[in-house]
């Protein structure tokens, strides 16, 4: 499980797990608890964390509008919050129960990749197809709905440069 609340952490460890084939889960709650994201690393069956975000800077459904405090690098995040007046800056945090919804998302994730490194896979632990969930409390944008769900299985993507040369010699 990775609790980092940096992007070039998350980076760094994505690369290390990629070159160690170890599996990595890393959850992350939007602004104002308004839903959030999950996303796990399976060597050999599924893309890693470039390969995602390579994704999501071509995809239109998922993260769409999301544009706000917690996707910006840190930099960006210093250089824009600190040009705003206290009134212009949210500072409305999520509620518990809306973050708990990211967290159990992010928690079963840790159980599956748990359960596929045992020997014999516990039978109440049934394997999660999907390792990237997006999950919006309620309707902001980019969600229009409460409880809304988007989900895709992300497998490695062509020319990513973490995982692109092990992808091959798999």
């Amino acid at each position: 499980m990775l609790a980092t609340d940096s992007d070039s952490t998350r980076y760094q460890i994505n690369e290390l797990c990629v070159r160690a084939q170890t599996p990595f889960v890393v959850g992350r709650v939007f602004t104002r608890g308004i839903g959030g994201e999950a996303f796990v690393y399976r060597p050999n069956v599924g893309g890693c964390l470039a390969c995602l975000e390579g994704l999501l800077e071509r995809a239109t459904d998922y993260r769409t509008g999301i544009r706000e405090v917690d996707l910006w690098s840190a930099e960006e995040r210093d250089e824009k919050l600190y040009g705003l007046n206290p009134e212009e800056v949210k500072d409305s945090p999520g509620l518990s129960v809306d973050i708990g919804f990211i967290t159990a998302f992010h928690t079963r994730l840790v159980l599956d990749a748990l359960g596929e490194a045992t020997p014999k896979r516990p039978k109440f632990l049934l394997p999660i197809k999907e390792n990237y969930v997006v999950w919006g409390n309620r309707p902001v944008a980019p969600f229009n709905k409460n409880f809304q769900l988007q989900r895709i299985s992300l497998t490695p993507q062509e020319g990513c440069r973490v995982c692109g040369d092990q992808n091959e010699d798999n």
